[in-house]
């Protein structure tokens, strides 16, 4: 048996289904963790597959503080951490909400989607590279 961590990281922004009166100046961030677990018995194409959301946080961010990035970047780390999200991580998952940050619109939510894959290699079947290639629908995440 051989088992891989995998960590994948997408940023969506979606209009906000609840009312939020007088925060047109603020961004709400959600972040959700997704644990998966994936295994592979001697085929690469049959897979059995369990995923369920283990952690979810908000924050609120306001958009005329956006440049102070050093600031925020500490207050998100600190909520990838308490999801458990590994530091080493963590810099590449910022990057992404920060290029959405950039361009994100007043009063639609940004949501940090989050994948934790636990892949299992059984029987004759060891090739992490191929499993990598059939990683396409780890993020399938209705978002609405």
């Amino acid at each position: 048996m051989s088992e891989k961590h995998y960590f994948f990281s997408r940023v969506l922004q979606r209009e906000t289904r609840e009312a939020m009166p007088g925060r047109y100046n603020r961004l709400l961030i959600s972040f959700y963790l997704l644990k998966q677990s994936r295994c592979w018995y001697d085929d690469p194409t049959s897979i059995n597959s369990e995923i369920s959301i283990a952690a979810n946080r908000n924050t609120m961010i306001r958009l005329s503080y956006i440049d102070h990035r050093g600031g925020y970047a500490q207050l998100m780390a600190r909520h990838l951490s308490i999801m458990g999200i590994p530091q080493e991580e963590q810099p590449i998952i910022l990057e992404k909400l920060f290029q959405a940050i950039q361009v994100a619109l007043p009063l639609r939510r940004i949501l940090m989607l989050i994948a934790d894959i636990t892949a299992r290699l059984l029987g004759s079947f060891d090739d992490h590279d191929t499993m990598i290639d059939l990683r396409g629908d780890v993020l399938i995440f209705n978002s609405n």
